[in-house]
């Protein structure tokens, strides 16, 4: 079963994504790493770097900053809005690079 996230995200309803994020996340439901990922690509969608950089600090604090797929999919969403020097950062800190990455 695809998570709302991914449902959202991939019927171009990136602001509904956001929105079911952010609410679980005041409920208390912590995000799992396809949780971030689709997150992640809705900001892209959306161009915006902020809730992009809200995500990322979300990612730290859970733990999931360091993840292979969190990591590729904040390197894209830097990238895509124009923040290079930090998609950058991000890049050099992953852990692990992949033919993803």
């Amino acid at each position: 079963m695809r998570s709302s996230f991914a449902r959202c995200g991939s019927n171009c309803r990136h602001e509904d994504s956001l929105k079911v994020f952010n609410d679980r996340m005041r409920t208390s439901v912590l995000p799992n790493q396809s949780s971030f990922v689709s997150s992640l690509n809705s900001c892209c969608s959306l161009e915006s770097l902020d809730r992009g950089k809200n995500l990322h600090a979300s990612a730290v604090k859970l733990k999931l900053g360091s993840d292979d797929f969190v990591g590729n999919s904040l390197v894209v969403m830097y990238k895509k809005c124009g923040a290079i020097d930090d998609a950058v950062v991000v890049f050099k800190r992953l852990r692990e690079k992949n033919i993803v990455t």
